[in-house]
């Protein structure tokens, strides 16, 4: 039978995905993360302080977060508006939205090194992210998305297949 593999044998490192400084536009921080994608990254960038010391990360969700659009009252609910141009409205501002409002702490949504596959798809559903940073300790090392779970679990499918 085939061993398990463990949350730091599945992850890419963290030098695959960009680094962007807390202070960051959320304009800078969608190009740089469009830089990465290349090395199939998903969507995810490790944030830094002025010193360059990581403090948090930021995913495609805390970019969908900054372009939501804005909400009208009616009575009181809000009501969100979607009127047609808005979106290449609020893409064209992202220059002055900054991430710092949109950006995770590290130890709020994340994994060990040697976490077993089950508390990583359990991390994965009950923070409702789709990419992860992996710790050693309080170091972060790299990042495990839904995709390389998905492989590593077709994976273990196939050997149990073949017991």
């Amino acid at each position: 039978m085939t061993r398990e593999k463990k949350a730091g044998e599945i992850m890419l490192p963290v030098d695959a995905y960009p680094r962007v400084h807390a202070d960051a536009s959320l304009r800078e921080t969608l190009e740089s993360m469009a830089r990465h994608r290349q090395n199939g990254t998903a969507g995810a960038a490790l944030v830094v302080n002025g010193s360059g010391r990581p403090t948090g990360f930021i995913t495609l969700r805390g970019v969908f977060k900054a372009l939501e659009p804005p909400h009208s009252k009616v009575g009181d609910w809000p009501v969100p508006v979607f009127w047609d141009g808005l979106a290449e409205e609020r893409c064209s501002r992202s220059e002055k939205i900054s991430i710092a409002d949109y950006v995770e702490p590290l130890h709020t949504a994340c994994v060990q090194v040697g976490d077993n596959l089950l508390k990583v798809v359990h991390t994965l559903r009950r923070t409702r992210h789709h990419v992860l940073p992996v710790m050693d300790g309080d170091t972060p090392v790299g990042f495990i998305d839904a995709g390389a779970v998905f492989r590593e679990i077709c994976r273990l499918l196939g050997s149990a297949d073949k017991a």
